[in-house]
């Protein structure tokens, strides 16, 4: 038995001897620091420091109270495997934490790259955005770290033919010289996903938008569409020519689309590479004159397409939601309105997921932030992944594979969300998820104040370990 024990001393001293070599990194210096940003570079540092490599699996909540760490295992998600790959802690700036708003994604098959924008509660506004890779059996790795010193950082969505990534801002009015707060910022990347450089500062350029809030961001060939919500909304369009080497765009307003529709309120754009005759489609939300949600659909030059679509539920104004369109069906997280699927070609409601009221949480707390669909990996059926606040996440099977169906909106006819409900991912306390993205088995959940968790999904038959990375 005393054998044991001084093993067992012995293990516990190495083990804090490499945690404390690991916490005595020193913080990086800035390679650019300057009065609109800070850009670290220190692999090794930050993930030592603020990643949490974790590696075990973990299965999917059904009835507990949300509340208390993360992760409790208990009954619910047979059919697949859930692994708790790593939460990436969100970062500090002069002191107060920021909270993680958005996912965007870059990369191959093999990697991932995850752009995690992130603001500041209330005033001041600064943020920042987190470079983060994951590859296949290998815990996350923070690539680079950009901190704004004056701009909250919304909404971030990767241009693949540029290579650049796209950022929905809010300013101070006052300290930038426009009439509003809504602006969008392009930055140049390397061939390792990293924030180009030169004279030290980023390679970006700006442009102010109309209304106040820039919340969302998809790239439609040249052009850039940021839905901007409130009064005056609507979606603006800004077309971005390539600079030099090392030079920045150049950016210039194409249109602004606000009518014939009201777009009020405007939350959220996403494309529609297959339905014929629409490009695009927003989700504008009721505005304070009592009118209803809607979905509008738009064509390539930017006139709308048929009738805007009435969407039934949602009351709350100028609230975080979310659109992903998948095939011919738009999946829209409606705020209070619960999660929304609608076929985009027969302006058809397909059904409503109304948001959670188990867990002695408020309305305000439990609304729907986001959503995404993913496969897992080795799996014949995708999962609906709902971003729920503070309640966390909530996983539905739809039954059949997103990435083979030639009829989205066929195949989820006669789904009930009552009998394809696996259960839902606890985020700990206090803890709101915010956004969603899946890509290669990983989602990856942005969870306010908590950061971001990022899970690996396969089916149960998948085994699969990770091992620390290697290191710049």
């Amino acid at each position: 038995m005393r054998r044991y024990v001084t093993l067992a001393v012995f293990i516990t001293l190495g083990v804090l001897l490499w945690a404390v070599g690991c916490t005595s990194l020193s913080p990086p210096d800035p390679i650019v620091d300057n009065e609109y940003f800070q850009l670290f570079d220190d692999e090794e540092y930050y993930y030592f420091n603020d990643v949490e490599p974790d590696g075990t699996e973990f299965q999917l909540e059904v009835e507990t109270m949300p509340q208390g760490d993360g992760y409790q295992v208990l009954a619910g998600g047979a059919d697949y495997k859930f692994i708790k790959v790593a939460k990436v802690k969100a970062p500090k700036h002069e002191g107060e934490e920021l909270q993680a708003t958005d996912v965007a994604l870059a990369g191959d098959g093999s990697t991932t790259v995850a752009y995690v924008s992130y603001v500041m509660a209330g005033l001041p506004r600064h943020g920042g955005i987190d470079v983060i890779e994951m590859k296949a059996g290998v815990f996350p790795k923070i690539k680079s770290r950009l901190y704004t010193k004056k701009e909250d950082v919304n909404s971030v969505a990767y241009d693949e033919t540029g290579n650049r990534i796209d950022m929905g801002l809010n300013v101070d009015p006052d300290e930038y010289g426009i009439d509003k707060g809504a602006y969008f910022r392009t930055a140049e990347l390397d061939s390792n996903f990293k924030f180009k450089t030169s004279g030290g500062n980023i390679i970006s350029a700006e442009f102010d938008l109309e209304s106040y809030a820039a919340n969302d961001a998809v790239v439609l060939g040249s052009f850039v569409l940021l839905p901007v919500g409130a009064a005056g909304g609507g979606v603006d369009v800004i077309s971005v020519a390539p600079g030099g080497d090392s030079s920045p765009p150049t950016l210039a307003r194409e249109t602004f689309i606000n009518g014939p529709t009201d777009t009020d309120d405007t939350r959220a754009v996403a494309l529609t590479p297959d339905v014929v005759s629409v490009d695009f489609v927003t989700y504008c939300g009721p505005d304070n004159n009592d009118d209803t949600a809607k979905l509008i659909k738009y064509n390539n030059s930017y006139n709308e397409v048929g009738t805007a679509v009435d969407i039934s539920g949602p009351a709350y104004v100028e609230t975080k939601s979310s659109l992903r369109v998948y095939g011919n069906v738009a999946f829209i997280a409606a705020s209070d309105g619960g999660m929304i699927a609608v076929d985009i070609e027969t302006d058809t409601t397909l059904f409503t997921i109304p948001n959670e009221t188990r867990g002695g949480l408020t309305e305000d707390l439990v609304t729907a932030n986001d959503v995404v669909v993913g496969t897992p990996i080795l799996s014949d059926q995708s999962l609906l992944f709902i971003a729920n606040g503070e309640y966390g996440v909530r996983v539905y099977s739809l039954g059949f594979k997103v990435e083979e169906s030639s009829d989205v909106a066929s195949d989820l006819s006669g789904f009930n969300y009552t009998s394809a409900y696996e259960g839902y991912i606890n985020n700990g306390a206090n803890n709101s998820a915010n956004s969603l993205m899946f890509s290669n088995g990983f989602l990856y959940v942005g969870t306010g104040l908590g950061g971001v968790r990022i899970i690996y999904v396969s089916d149960k038959s998948v085994s699969q370990s990770f091992k620390k990375p290697d290191f710049n």
